[in-house]
């Protein structure tokens, strides 16, 4: 929260951004609300990011990695090798692919 840059706007309330999160912006109509709303957005921005594999910037030498969290594997093109309606092997072959 300390590389939070908070500016007033025109009618009043505050807008917030964090320099290295692209697309992190919260509003409120306090500094107090403001910042409760961009520990949320922040919150969710990592979520997302983490959910769909993208990179989460290091920020002052601190970094999550989800690197060598495995991703589910479509295996729908494997589908026709075990035999259609083989779901037992079909769940056994990705289970070994996370092993």
């Amino acid at each position: 929260m300390e590389h939070a840059e908070y500016d007033t706007l025109e009618n009043g309330s505050h807008l917030a951004t964090v320099q290295g999160l692209q697309d992190v912006i919260a509003i409120g109509d306090t500094i107090e609300e403001c910042r409760k709303d961009l520990i949320e957005v922040i919150e969710e921005w990592i979520a997302i990011r983490l959910q769909r594999g993208f990179a989460i910037p290091a920020i002052d030498g601190l970094m999550i990695d989800a690197s060598s969290r495995p991703k589910k594997l479509d295996l729908s093109k494997y589908y026709g090798v075990f035999g259609k309606g083989d779901l037992k092997k079909f769940e056994e072959f990705e289970a070994d692919t996370y092993r």
